[in-house]
């Protein structure tokens, strides 16, 4: 599993070791060119670390709001899913369930 999110026009993603096997570097992705696309990666070494970096990058970019592609339906369902998985509460970690 990866996670991959916007704030402010600065991308990031959060990589897991145990599904990708190996480092990522920073990138770019531009689809167009309203964006400048540039990616900062994280890599962690298993499910629990990558959920607990998305939860902790939350708190320190402190995002005002959430807009999220198919996130009702999708993204944050999966997410609490995962974290339930892993005895991790996500209304606890972030005040989003």
């Amino acid at each position: 599993m990866m996670i991959s999110y916007m704030v402010d026009g600065k991308g990031f993603l959060i990589v897991n070791w145990e599904v990708v096997a190996e480092d990522i570097e920073d990138f770019e992705y531009s689809p167009t060119s309203e964006y400048e696309g540039k990616f900062t990666i994280f890599n962690e070494e298993n499910e629990v670390k990558l959920l607990e970096k998305f939860f902790s990058h939350c708190w320190e970019l402190n995002p005002f709001v959430y807009v999220t592609y198919n996130g009702d339906y999708f993204d944050w369902t999966f997410i609490n899913d995962r974290c339930k998985i892993h005895n991790i509460n996500m209304e606890n970690e972030i005040g989003v369930a």
